[in-house]
């Protein structure tokens, strides 16, 4: 996911990141940080 998250930043288009709910995953909290570290770039 965090490779997902670094592709799209890399691409410098204006962004929407929209996360869809309604059902039940425990990686789905991993996965978002992931996805959010990759795109945004650490911050520490």
């Amino acid at each position: 996911f965090s490779r997902i998250g670094e592709a799209i930043a890399a691409l410098g288009l204006p962004t929407v990141i929209v996360q869809e709910g309604g059902y039940l995953c425990d990686a789905l909290g991993d996965n978002l940080a992931a996805f959010l570290t990759g795109f945004g770039g650490k911050k520490d």
